[in-house]
């Protein structure tokens, strides 16, 4: 068992549930990497915010699991921190530019982890992202001195030449946020047509667990009320320079607009058919959306047109099962006939909503794919145990045993094979995730773990088993990603089921096109966090 465990299992959820934590910070004025210069001090790397080359043709981004990713303006993968084999992203607390010309990753206590250049950097330097996508440490004397791509200037020759620009700066401090006022939604959602969005207030979303906020850097944002982590914004979009937006408003005609210095329009949500009675709301999830009363959703910022899922109840023909030895709870899926299963610290409502979504995301598998090639899985649920505790475990005690460290299970708390998934309660529509905190500040672990996720673990390892099942790696994902499709195929599915949303790459759309008949989201409204 331990022999083919070690063979089929996937690679953990630790990259993948520590999305969507980008933390909500001012977006730096300059979005492009033209030419960062060196400074007096270091220039850091906002999680989520993407900075663009010249020619807009690519972006580099620090993704909120910590991995430094450079891609093209589709979402085409083109470079990361994961294909580097001198350094492990899980562990990236920060990346930033240093004032001595070198590009450094740091942990979360500030320890160091990586840098491009292992000696000699140039003070002078510019980190720019040239327009083939290669991140490029480039000297005004020496020429290139590190390059992604691996393509270096020889000795003498000229260097690279990009238009120089400034340093970027952070945007203003935020002001006071002024007195609301007549004709303006000062109260928050629902916004309605003629109403304009003013700068630096924070709407509160009914369910008070996000906010929309309209920055001077002209930046509109949406982002936990908690911990104020990044869920969207106009810099997420390659096609928008939000830097020239200086009013956002739900125009007349019903549609939600970002106007420039004239008056003009430089982005809007919806290209045709806007509704002048629609209303600008928030959901309880984080999506912002453009509602008509006669039409439903008509433009949301994840890109499903479809009311979420709820998902605390259980759905139409789930039934109690008998646990398998060492397991306390148990219930089946009537189709196919999956099996989820859970300590005694695992609540009933954390099973109902693992079986909610489940039941949808196979609802949702086109014919090619039939849900019955899963029937006899098993999902396995936890809810903190300790390491001793996990290890005791039928099945969980004996993952994550070969050749990884003595505290691997109660760190990753997750993981994936052909015949079985395990996943963690903590990791349910919760904010952090407190084992890992604790293990953090008694020193035990190298970072802290405060990240948002909904249903982001569920879906995450049930993807990886959809991949083994249907044979996807070699058929389809490699044709699909570039870099590691172990892992991309599963962040895909989860941003597909909004968990949490990003971009798509064409090829990436077109497989998951192939995949699934439709989009959806799963709710975390009425679960307990």
């Amino acid at each position: 068992m331990r022999t083919r465990l070690a063979h089929a299992l996937f690679g953990a959820s630790l990259t993948a549930v520590g999305l969507g934590a980008a933390l909500l910070a001012p977006v730096p004025a300059l979005a492009q990497v033209a030419a960062w210069q060196t400074g007096a001090q270091p220039i850091e790397f906002v999680r989520g915010h993407k900075h663009w080359s010249e020619t807009r043709s690519h972006f580099v981004v620090l993704n909120p699991d910590g991995n430094l990713v450079v891609a093209k303006a589709d979402g085409g993968y083109v470079w990361g921190f994961d294909t580097q084999p001198n350094i492990d992203h899980r562990l990236v607390g920060r990346v930033a530019w240093q004032p001595d010309g070198n590009l450094v990753a740091y942990d979360a206590k500030g320890g160091y982890l990586w840098s491009a250049l292992s000696k000699d950097p140039d003070s002078r330097s510019r980190l720019v992202l040239q327009s083939n996508g290669a991140l490029q440490i480039v000297s005004p004397q020496r020429g290139v001195l590190w390059s992604s791509d691996g393509k270096l200037s020889a000795p003498g020759a000229a260097p690279v030449t990009t238009a120089p620009a400034p340093a970027p700066k952070p945007a203003p401090a935020p002001a006071a946020p002024a007195p609301a006022a007549e004709g303006v939604a000062g109260k928050g959602f629902p916004f309605t047509a003629g109403q304009t969005i003013p700068q630096d207030v924070e709407f509160i979303s009914p369910s008070k667990r996000h906010f929309l906020t309209f920055q001077r850097s002209g930046n509109l944002v949406v982002a936990s009320a908690g911990k104020k982590a990044f869920l969207w914004g106009l810099n997420v979009l390659p096609a928008v320079d939000f830097r020239q937006i200086r009013s956002v408003r739900l125009s007349s005609d019903g549609n939600l607009v970002g106007l420039g210095e004239k008056g003009n329009i430089i982005w809007k949500a919806l290209n045709a058919n806007p509704d002048p009675a629609s209303r600008l709301e928030l959901s309880y999830g984080g999506a912002l959306q453009l509602v008509s009363p006669s039409r439903g959703i008509l433009w949301s910022s994840d890109g499903i047109l479809e009311q979420p899922i709820r998902v605390d109840s259980r759905p139409a023909g789930v039934s109690a099962c008998k646990p398998e030895a060492g397991w306390s709870k148990c219930v089946q899926l009537a189709s196919p006939t999956i099996k989820i299963m859970g300590t005694p610290k695992v609540s009933d409502q954390a099973i109902t909503a693992a079986a909610n979504v489940y039941a949808g995301m196979f609802a949702r598998l086109k014919p090619a794919f039939p849900g019955s090639s899963f029937n006899e899985f098993r999902v396995y649920m936890t809810n903190g145990e300790t390491e001793r505790q996990l290890a005791a475990l039928p099945v969980v005690g004996q993952m994550w045993t070969d050749g990884y460290g003595p505290r691997s299970r109660a760190a990753l708390r997750g993981g994936a094979s052909h015949d079985f998934l395990w996943i963690e309660e903590q990791m349910i529509c919760k904010e952090g995730i407190v084992t890992r905190n604790e293990d953090f500040a008694a020193g035990r672990a190298a970072t802290g773990d405060n990240a948002y996720r909904s249903f982001d673990q569920v879906i995450h390892e049930m993807a990886h088993s959809i991949d083994s099942r249907y044979k996807l790696m070699d058929t389809r994902l490699r044709r699909a990603y570039q870099g590691d499709p172990t892992e991309q195929f599963p962040q895909g599915v989860q941003a597909w089921f909004g968990a949490p949303v990003r971009e798509f790459g064409a090829q990436e759309r077109v497989l998951l096109q192939d995949l699934f008949t439709a989009r959806a989201t799963f709710s975390c409204e009425g679960v307990v966090r």
